[in-house]
């Protein structure tokens, strides 16, 4: 990861994070000495969360699905199990050995065209449109 690569993830995963607090990078990106107080430990936490929390281009397809979802009450994608997608109306619980538990309403989507769900992903669907619903 470059260094404008690396600026441009930190910058994503603060403004993901509605706490500081609960952010990987808490405590490591600022300090009474500088920017920040370990920057290899920085580096390392922006990296680990840029893997996990990709880019997702959407096609004007895909929104409009994932804004009938929303119609329909739906909130949540996962990438479930088995090559399925399943959308949720309550949030999913993701547990300590990376398994998730869903519970209430679901519904079973296409994997194909919902290719960004994969292996126990969890995605809150308005987010995936900018916060649009």
């Amino acid at each position: 990861m470059d260094a404008v690569e690396f600026l441009k993830e930190w910058d994503r995963m603060c403004k993901s994070n509605e706490k500081c607090k609960e952010c990987d990078g808490y405590k490591l990106c600022t300090s009474e000495e500088g920017i920040c107080s370990n920057c290899e430990e920085l580096v390392k936490a922006v990296e680990n969360w840029a893997k996990t929390h990709p880019v997702i281009i959407l096609t004007e397809q895909q929104k409009t699905a994932i804004r009938g979802r929303i119609a329909e009450g739906y909130k949540w994608v996962v990438g479930w199990q088995f090559s399925n997608v399943v959308f949720s109306v309550e949030k999913p619980e993701q547990n300590e050995n990376g398994g998730i538990g869903l519970r209430g309403r679901i519904s079973y989507g296409d994997f194909l065209f919902f290719n960004f769900a994969k292996g126990n992903s969890i995605f809150y669907l308005p987010d995936l449109l900018g916060g649009e619903e």
